[in-house]
């Protein structure tokens, strides 16, 4: 048994410390989901309450060049309260600003979601307002997972260019003064090359989509390889993760972080499998399997 195994075999028994559990990347899946608005301050607090080590978010471009924390590069009429689904590329910040994305009728999907007010905010300002709060609690500040959200067909439509959205990400990255703590993570294959061209210091994430196949492994190492660049994690559907697959990217030096785990028993099977994070809508979850309440079994 490898001691990833070891250690995790003894987490689900109730008896390891926390010393040994240091650097298994929980993320907040665009902050903390389940409970709060999707990709705002409100729901990045959350989750660092929660004890995430990392917050994970969505970024797209408004038509002032802004970069706004945002998982569509629209309006999503689920959660905005909108009737029309207006495209973020073709607004100013200011007018972006001015619609209200805390799911005002209540999150169909997260029914414990809380509702309140809540604009889409810039990168920079979530940047600015997670330093603040760490200073202020004595926290160490979390890592940064930011998804680039890009399509071919969206260029030029929903978003610039690939090279133009990379840069204004990374230039808002660099200005923070955190980028050692940031990674780039996207579906596009596109995107980690021009990171790279631009940053070749940043962590690169490439996502990966479910598909029904038995051969995931072979999926995964097609996947890095039309990527073309050095890649730190792989961060498949969590359905794709095999022992094998985790195996295999072990041996390449590439972490396993699987989206979107909200289920304790696929967490405590990613976690036997030998995952080094996972991305979930409710931290709240894993940490109640790490820290059971007296009188329960985790």
């Amino acid at each position: 048994m490898t001691a990833r195994f070891l250690i995790w075999g003894l987490f689900f028994c109730g008896s390891v410390s926390a010393q040994s559990l240091h650097g298994f990347d929980l993320q907040g899946h665009r902050g903390y989901r389940a409970r709060w608005p999707e990709n705002t301050w409100v729901g990045m607090k959350a989750a660092l309450d929660a004890g995430v080590a990392t917050l994970e978010m969505d970024v797209v471009i408004s038509k002032d060049r802004q970069v706004v924390l945002s998982h569509e590069p629209w309006l999503n009429t689920e959660i905005c309260g909108t009737s029309t689904a207006l495209n973020l590329y073709q607004l100013d910040y200011a007018q972006i600003r001015s619609y209200d994305c805390g799911s005002p009728k209540g999150h169909p999907r997260f029914p414990k979601q809380q509702i309140g007010p809540s604009p889409k905010p810039l990168l920079s300002e979530i940047f600015d307002s997670v330093r603040v709060y760490c200073a202020a609690k004595g926290r160490v500040l979390p890592l940064w997972n930011i998804e680039i959200k890009s399509r071919a067909d969206w260029d030029g439509v929903f978003h610039p260019q690939p090279d133009e959205y990379v840069r204004l990400v990374l230039g808002v990255v660099a200005a923070s003064g955190m980028k050692d703590r940031c990674m780039i993570q996207s579906f596009d294959r596109r995107i980690p090359r021009w990171v790279y061209a631009v940053d070749s210091t940043l962590e690169l994430v490439v996502l990966e989509e479910y598909r029904r196949t038995p051969f995931k492994t072979r999926v995964a190492q097609r996947s890095l390889g039309d990527v073309g660049v050095e890649v730190g994690t792989y961060s498949p559907h969590y359905r794709m993760v095999t022992r094998r697959l985790v195996r295999r990217m072990h041996q390449s030096g590439i972490r396993v972080v699987p989206w979107t785990v909200n289920e304790p028993r696929a967490m405590r099977r990613l976690v036997q499998k030998g995952v080094d994070g996972l991305i979930t809508d409710d931290p709240g979850i894993f940490m109640e399997l790490k820290h059971p309440r007296a009188g329960q079994t985790p």
